[in-house]
């Protein structure tokens, strides 16, 4: 994809058909992708952004190796906007019916909102043309490819919060680097794409949700049960606003959760979005430095990272239930594993999101090592955790959790960015970043023995991972995620090979 590309830690690609139960490849009418930010300033030959598609090895007719569906240079002036080199460095969101896509681009520090209309082409697309990069009035006329940009209202920037959209209402929340947090209307069906601005504290968008404004807002989610939107913060609250679906909503005086869940007296607060369960009821916040009274004592302290629960309608400065990981022991010291977020296993989906496991990756009790924990849920209720296997001999990072039950096993993926464990339960030599995968389709039998089904080599180790399906013909039950450092890619035959950021597919059984 381009020297130095990657998609980005805890940052996912994004993957297209939705369905597990098909696979479809180049030949077909409509064809599975997958879609990769570069995290790169586009240029006449740097992508900012790429598809693939005929990702299957059975795919025969014209081609049995992966090809470049799509590639876009979305970095050019629109309007009064100065031309600028652009970056995509958050993940992306696709349509419904994967004939569109929005994302986030920052430029000279500010971020706008990009709307996509793709058109197959694997030659790279430069989006500065009239026809191709459009006002948002003209956007749903438009001839594929073409996109359309909003500069997010105040002119912040945002290097942490996805876009999230919400498909019932054509709905998208985003936030910002200033503790702002912005609705979009008109998104991918029909009317002028457009922020909602004004308004006041009642009804009101953009909102200060934190009140600080150097506070980096989370990845929003909106819980359909409640209506409301949740969103973390630097500033280590976790926050809800009524979202207001396709109306206004909103409003800062409306905010009546704002749960203090993180000290950031020396870490970064909530930087992993929640975890929502419309379904519970329930949301799940993952923070690397807890806020409990032996964090903040003073000079005798201990810092744990910890999972939380609480209810979607938690009200006041509620921090529900919350379950510690590892921690640091040191004075004045905080766990040094990013808190990025887990992931429920199939057990739990059976059950009516009731009962089973949702695994985190954390720090050991030493607050350096990434260690792999197993959380029970009974009728909801989020048990204390139970420590996995070490996943590295030193102090380095993991990625988010990532689960997939294909019929007979439920596997649950992640990686590691150095310093791998030399020897059981992880295979993967040491001083190297590492994908793995684990079995948890029972809940019995873990513990710190637990070892790896399958590893692979990964420089860096990966950003969030994505699954495609469970599908034998043509050849899919694949993983999607890319390296978070330069090594050899293999490329397919005529493009795409030698050493740079690479998109990677692996299979799920093998790696």
């Amino acid at each position: 994809m381009g020297n130095g590309a990657t998609v980005g830690a805890g940052v996912f690609p994004a993957k297209f058909s939705f369905s597990t139960a098909a696979a479809n490849c180049d030949n077909a009418t409509t064809p599975d992708f997958v879609v990769f930010n570069t995290g790169l300033s586009g240029s006449n030959s740097q992508p900012t952004i790429v598809a693939y598609d005929n990702l299957y090895s059975g795919c025969t007719s014209p081609n049995t190796v992966p090809l470049i569906y799509w590639q876009y240079n979305t970095a050019y002036p629109q309007g009064s906007m100065t031309g600028d080199a652009s970056s995509i460095t958050t993940s992306v969101v696709l349509s419904g019916d994967g004939s569109q896509i929005a994302f986030v681009q920052s430029a000279s520090s500010v971020a706008s909102l990009v709307i996509l209309k793709w058109a197959k082409n694997s030659s790279l697309v430069q989006m500065d043309t009239a026809g191709n990069n459009v006002m948002p009035p003209s956007y749903r006329s438009c001839a594929a490819p073409c996109m359309t940009r909003m500069v997010f209202n105040g002119s912040p920037n945002d290097t942490n919060s996805a876009p999230f959209y919400d498909y019932a209402n054509d709905v998208l929340y985003v936030g910002d680097n200033a503790g702002k947090l912005h609705k979009f209307i008109h998104i991918f069906v029909s009317g002028t794409p457009q922020e909602i601005t004004g308004g006041g504290l009642s009804s009101g968008w953009p909102q200060q949700i934190d009140p600080s404004t150097t506070a980096l807002l989370t990845s929003p989610v909106y819980d359909f049960s409640s209506g409301n939107v949740f969103v973390g913060s630097s500033g280590g609250k976790l926050y809800h606003i009524p979202g207001g679906g396709a109306s206004t909503g909103g409003g800062s005086q409306n905010i009546v959760g704002s749960a203090t869940l993180a000290t950031t007296s020396n870490s970064t607060g909530i930087t992993a979005p929640p975890l929502v369960d419309s379904t519970a009821g329930r949301v799940y916040v993952f923070v690397q430095t807890d806020n409990s009274s032996s964090c903040n004592n003073g000079s005798a302290h201990q810092c744990f990272s910890a999972t939380y629960q609480l209810t979607n309608t938690f009200s006041g400065s509620s921090a529900g239930t919350e379950r510690t990981l590892g921690g640091s022991s040191v004075s004045g010291g905080s766990p040094d594993v990013i808190a990025f977020a887990g992931s429920f296993d199939n057990n739990y989906f059976n059950s009516g999101n009731a009962t089973g496991s949702l695994y985190v990756c954390g720090p050991d009790t030493g607050g350096t090592i990434p260690t792999l924990y197993q959380l029970p849920l009974t009728t909801n209720s989020l048990g204390a955790a139970t420590t996995g296997p070490a996943l590295a001999a030193g102090a380095t990072n993991c990625s988010p959790v990532t689960e997939f039950f294909d019929g007979t096993n439920d596997w649950a993926f992640l990686s590691v960015q150095a310093d791998n464990k030399t020897a059981a339960p992880v295979t993967c030599p040491s001083g190297m970043g590492c994908i793995m995968s684990f079995n948890v389709t029972s809940a019995s039998g873990f513990g710190s023995s637990k070892s790896t089904s399958s590893t692979a080599l990964e420089a860096g180790g990966t950003s969030g991972i994505v699954i495609d399906n469970n599908v034998t013909t043509p050849s899919g039950s694949q993983v999607y995620f890319s390296p978070l450092a330069n090594q050899s890619c293999a490329g397919n035959g005529s493009t795409g090979s030698g050493t740079g950021g690479c998109a990677t597919q692996a299979s799920q059984s093998g790696l």
